[in-house]
């Protein structure tokens, strides 16, 4: 499959985010969200992260133990091809393809 220029920019800021997360998990996670908002295109993906933005401003939110538990416990490559398969092919390649009635 030849990959298009938007996939590998991701894949590299999927990279440069999994090397902050070990210093800083809960800096990585934030900006990683912030970037999705602010590149995201369809009005339900835009919800989406600003859902998830709001939940991230809670710094007791359990979420930062799971993120944090994750990068240290979850072999990169897989996190990387999960975060492509389900964030760039489901919810933008393969949502393009589905009709909007």
């Amino acid at each position: 499959m030849k990959e298009d220029m938007t996939r590998i920019l991701i894949a590299s800021m999927l990279e440069k985010a999994f090397n902050d997360g070990k210093s800083s998990p809960r800096r990585a996670a934030r900006n990683l969200v912030d970037l999705g908002v602010a590149f995201s295109k369809g009005r339900f993906q835009k919800r989406f992260l600003v859902y998830a933005q709001e939940m991230l401003q809670d710094q007791d939110s359990a979420y930062y133990d799971l993120i944090s538990d994750v990068i240290v416990h979850v072999d990169r490559n897989l996190l990387v091809n999960f975060g492509m398969n389900l964030g760039y092919n489901g919810c933008t390649k393969g949502a393009q393809k589905i009709p909007v009635p």
